[in-house]
């Protein structure tokens, strides 16, 4: 079967990984982390050569076995997702700068702070991501 040019990356940097973890493994006194990151870049080489083999794009398959609930279902898992995954980030992002000013730590600021950073980002993506699907919808 022929390996598909555009996939051909993917097995590039699992290859380049896998080696580097060996690499990694056999100078720095043999430690285990090392040697469980060359084991999952081997998983990542061996589904890279599979996937790229495929002559159908995966999430195609998906999208011609689904009807219309199982789209509204993705729709809804991904929304609920974010909205936890938002509220999260806002409560331990409020939590470490109530932190910060009890104890006047500078560490619980940067955190507090890099979580609204990431909030602000999850909103710009979302206002960037539902542009493009109302105009390429």
């Amino acid at each position: 079967m022929k390996i598909k040019s555009e996939k051909i990356i993917n097995i590039i940097l699992g290859i380049s990984l896998l080696i580097v973890s060996f690499y990694a493994y056999m100078t720095k006194g043999h430690e285990i982390k090392f040697l469980i990151a060359a084991a999952f870049a081997f998983g990542l080489v061996v589904i890279s050569i599979f996937l790229a083999r495929k002559n159908e794009v995966f999430k195609d398959v998906l999208l011609k076995n689904a009807d219309e609930r199982d789209l509204y279902i993705a729709m809804k898992s991904a929304q609920g997702t974010l909205k936890f995954i938002n509220n999260i980030c806002w409560v331990f992002g409020v939590l470490f700068l109530v932190l910060y000013g009890i104890t006047s730590n500078f560490l619980f600021m940067v955190m507090g702070l890099t979580l609204f950073a990431l909030i602000v980002v999850m909103f710009i993506t979302l206002l960037i991501s539902q542009n493009y699907y109302e105009k390429n919808s």
